[in-house]
């Protein structure tokens, strides 16, 4: 079995190091550092019988030129993946939701606590000498008893709302699915908008949720209540978000990703003094990637066994 890992550099720093010996023992283990271009993805993928991408697109085009059995994203969201052309070609696509619900639901919780107490602004202060000057220079919000509206309800809103009771928020979920969760309140979109003093977005990204938050989203919340997205950037309407903290429709918002990644230099959202944005790290533990790997050595076993979990198509 030949295994071909098209981004590597996506996954790990160069001088990290990892344990790939639970996949090395399933077959060969070919590794790119990056694959980006559609002739260089054909030839370096068109012999594998598995292929492991995390950023790398595979469009209709690629996937009508492959000739392996399995796809596995590493990570979760698939939307650089055309599925409709992998299920025609009659390739297996998984992904691995889960794996790094404490993670990002820790990277999330840290976002709400820098928006709502501005420590990296005091720090930069205190580095820059205006030890008294800077203080009471930037908002400080106490959390206790505020209302933490989450969308979407998988693994990570489940973890996301579990560690915000420890530090006292009250939480309102919207979901498609709801359950006998004792400390949430299931509740309509609207009034998730309405009531949050913080929304934090844990949803998919498809043709539904595109830009589902806009200037219509942002009308409806209160002038003071914090944007927070770990998931895909585009849920929002980048423009409608720039509008929005520039004419302080809502106080904040905190990002981890962006539409265009990286993002141009002179981009005008970056300027604004009330966001913060991550390099799409929320993910990014060593714990966490290692067990990643772990979980796809695991399922390209299943798969060969007849036993595929988590597919897609």
């Amino acid at each position: 079995m030949k295994i071909v890992f098209l981004d590597k550099l996506h996954f790990q720093a160069i001088h990290e190091t990892f344990d790939y010996s639970g996949l090395q023992t399933l077959g060969n283990l070919v590794c790119y550092d990056r694959t980006r271009e559609p002739e260089q993805i054909i030839a370096r993928a068109q012999d594998a019988d598995v292929i492991l991408a995390l950023k790398t697109k595979l469009p209709t085009e690629i996937m009508s030129q492959l000739n392996c059995k399995l796809i596995c994203k590493v990570g979760t969201g698939v939307d650089n993946f055309d599925l409709t052309a992998a299920k025609e070609r009659g390739i297996t696509v998984v992904n691995f939701p889960g794996y790094g619900s404490n993670m990002v639901a820790q990277w999330t919780l840290s976002l709400i606590m820098l928006l709502a107490s501005n420590i990296d602004k005091y720090q930069v202060a205190v580095k820059n000498h205006h030890w008294l000057s800077s203080q009471f220079a930037f908002p400080i919000c106490e959390l206790a008893d505020k209302t933490l509206g989450i969308i979407g309800f998988g693994a990570i809103g489940k973890r996301v709302a579990k560690m915000a009771t420890v530090i006292g928020l009250k939480i309102l979920v919207n979901t498609r699915y709801t359950d006998d969760t004792p400390y949430v309140e299931f509740v309509d979109k609207e009034h998730v908008y309405r009531e949050s003093d913080i929304l934090s977005l844990h949803g998919n990204l498809d043709e539904h949720t595109r830009d589902m938050i806009n200037k219509d989203t942002f009308a409806k919340m209160q002038k003071h209540a914090f944007l927070i997205n770990t998931a895909r950037a585009g849920l929002i309407n980048k423009v409608d978000l720039y509008h929005a903290l520039k004419q302080k429709i809502i106080a904040g918002a905190a990002l981890d990703g962006y539409w265009d990644e990286p993002p141009q230099a002179n981009d005008p959202l970056l300027q604004l003094d009330n966001i913060i944005v991550t390099p799409h790290m929320a993910w990014a533990s060593k714990e966490t990637r290692q067990r990643l790997l772990h979980h796809i050595a695991q399922q390209i076993e299943n798969f060969a066994a007849g036993k595929p979990t988590n597919n897609l198509v």
